[in-house]
């Protein structure tokens, strides 16, 4: 068989709300020249009989079954099985427009890009509305200034799913996800780091579903907190590693100053919440490590 222009990883677990209409999208794409890697990751709900009944009907989509890996290796795993020219990751719960692949390998191929991206928007599952959000203008970007943007999480965010990757690029550089929270923070910074050329189009192509109404709602764990911070030492070391810190600080401080604001509110709440009060001296701490990093002088190595 030949290789397919797409290759699309679906991590599933325990999504049986939300499978069919993020399958029935990509099943409905007018690009047709696609395979989906579906993984179900342990699933204790009837994803995997939805996820069956696509591959009942349609050769294209394919389904294997692990046992609690999590989304990180998940990936990875896919990955391995991924044949397509480029690869795009599509969460469970989440939807993609009709045109949201052949606008991305067209505009992709005719520019011959490593990475090709779409805006996005968010579907806020608790009343159903949908918020387009704030995306970067249609056009080419060389590898300096889409470096540069992506370290600034606003016109290009640390989103995997909103984009098409070149299989080869990923393959060759042997870039893969850590097993983390934030893991799109680590994979994006490497693979930008690798790529000669991307491209924009206008197109709100992909729907991320979000089940709480800010960032804040989610369930803010000892590991998730270690790794939001976790994101800023990585990147001060990655850029540091490869001698191009000078060249986009400032860019690494907008994240820096992100994580550090984010991690104030946090402490606020920490301080007015019983529940919310064993993560306090964690969250201290944090703001601590990410002021290090964020300073000026940086000695340790890497």
């Amino acid at each position: 068989m030949s290789a397919p222009s797409v290759s699309i990883i679906i991590p599933i677990y325990n999504v049986e709300k939300y499978l069919d209409r993020c399958l029935s999208s990509i099943e409905n794409q007018d690009l047709r020249d696609f395979e989906v890697i579906m993984v179900d990751d342990g699933s204790s709900d009837n994803s995997g009989n939805i996820a069956r009944k696509f591959t009942d009907k349609d050769s294209r989509f394919i389904l294997y079954t692990n046992e609690k890996l999590g989304t990180s290796k998940t990936r990875n795993f896919a990955l391995k099985y991924a044949r397509g020219e480029y690869i795009s990751f599509v969460d469970s719960d989440d939807y993609i427009a009709p045109n949201f692949l052949s606008t991305l390998y067209y505009a992709a191929k005719k520019a011959d890009a490593d990475i090709s991206m779409c805006g996005f928007s968010v579907h806020y599952e608790k009343n159903g509305k949908v918020k387009p959000m704030k995306s970067l203008k249609g056009g080419e970007y060389s590898q300096e200034e889409a470096m540069r943007l992506l370290l600034c999480d606003k016109d290009i965010r640390f989103f995997v799913w909103n984009k098409l990757w070149r299989s080869k690029l990923i393959k060759e550089n042997n870039i893969a996800f850590r097993d983390m929270y934030y893991e799109d923070v680590l994979f994006c910074t490497t693979a930008f780091n690798r790529i000669k050329k991307l491209v924009s189009v206008d197109l709100s192509g992909y729907f991320y579903s979000r089940r709480t109404m800010t960032f804040l709602e989610q369930s803010m764990s000892d590991r998730r907190i270690n790794d939001y911070i976790y994101t800023v030492e990585f990147l001060r070391k990655f850029l540091e590693k490869n001698s191009i810190y000078e060249k986009y600080k400032n860019s690494f401080q907008v994240h820096a100053g992100h994580v550090y604001r984010s991690l104030v509110i946090l402490n606020i709440q920490a301080t007015h919440s019983s529940k919310k009060k064993g993560c306090f001296k964690r969250i201290r701490q944090g703001m601590k490590t990410v002021s290090f990093y964020r300073g000026r002088k940086f000695t340790e190595s890497c």
